[in-house]
């Protein structure tokens, strides 16, 4: 997967600096955190507290924050994560998203088929 990233918007530097001031990072941005992209130094992704948790655990900060529009990964899946979020309204993590994308996906499936 290709990360093509748009303007850096600013980083967290460590755990606690996400825990404490990651609402106040977005707002002075002028972002939602669903607007944007969370990269580490070695490319990892994070959505969630417990990944920036885990974060601290493998010595991966800073983590920068990007903006992220459709098209920026080269990845159809997060594209498609991405922009059925922004079309529902919902606001979740990668993760949770995936557990309602496949309720939604299972319960809808002759919409995604031919049969």
């Amino acid at each position: 997967m290709e990360i093509k990233t748009g303007k850096k918007l600013f980083e967290f530097r460590n755990y606690d600096h996400w825990s404490y001031s990651a609402q106040d990072e977005f707002k002075n941005a002028g972002v939602t955190a669903d607007e944007t992209i969370c990269i580490d130094k070695d490319g990892n992704i994070y959505r969630n507290g417990g990944e920036f948790k885990e974060a601290m655990a493998n010595k991966k900060y800073p983590i920068s924050v990007y903006e992220y529009k459709s098209g920026l990964i080269t990845d159809p899946l997060w594209d498609i994560v991405y922009e059925y979020q922004k079309k529902i309204g919902i606001k979740s993590s990668r993760k949770d998203f995936f557990d309602i994308f496949k309720d939604h996906f299972e319960n809808n499936l002759k919409e995604y088929t031919n049969d």
